[in-house]
């Protein structure tokens, strides 16, 4: 993952900059813009999302805080709020060895109250249900972007149909001229 060192000082960036420059895809960045509150980039004059060297070091730290230390999305967006209010800001921290995530159902209870709460709608555990909640989101965005793809190549199908058609019957008239 680059520093924020290697990334060039602008003003703002495109969305394609920041995928670049962050490693990730423009789903993912849309996805995690509905999912953490502290990522807001502003709209550019051409209705495009601009992002701010700020908006690229939020994005490094969610992406270091998912991938790399296994938070869930609702830990990674409570860790950057407690990060936020402690240090006024948001900062990417050198990579650390993993944390590795404790399923619920493998923690054991303190209390039988705190057993109660980790189950949640018919006795699922409350952070596989979140985890489900989280990838269903994901898995929208990513079919939102294949109906677009295949709105697109729909329109391009039948544009070289009419092509086609169209020295189809060209052709038709050229043969008739030299019969």
């Amino acid at each position: 993952m680059p520093g924020m060192a290697e990334i060039p000082s602008k003003r703002q960036y495109k969305a394609g900059e920041v995928c670049q420059y962050t490693d990730t895809q423009p789903y993912v960045l849309q996805f995690w813009e509905s999912e953490f509150p502290q990522l807001k980039p502003r709209t550019g004059a051409s209705g495009q999302p601009v992002y701010t060297k700020k908006d690229i070091a939020t994005i490094l730290r969610i992406k270091q805080l998912i991938y790399d230390e296994d938070y869930t999305i609702t830990a990674a967006r409570k860790q950057l709020e407690k990060e936020k209010r402690r240090k006024g800001g948001i900062v990417p921290k050198e990579k650390v060895a993993p944390r590795r995530r404790v399923h619920p159902e493998r923690k054991k209870p303190t209390h039988p109250v705190d057993k109660q709460e980790e189950l949640f709608v018919d006795q699922v555990p409350r952070g596989r249900y979140e985890d489900a909640l989280e990838e269903i989101a994901h898995l929208k965005l990513q079919l939102k972007d294949a109906s677009t793809d295949a709105r697109r190549l729909e329109g391009e199908v039948t544009r070289l149909q009419k092509a086609s058609e169209l020295s189809i019957s060209r052709l038709e008239q050229i043969l008739e001229m030299l019969s």
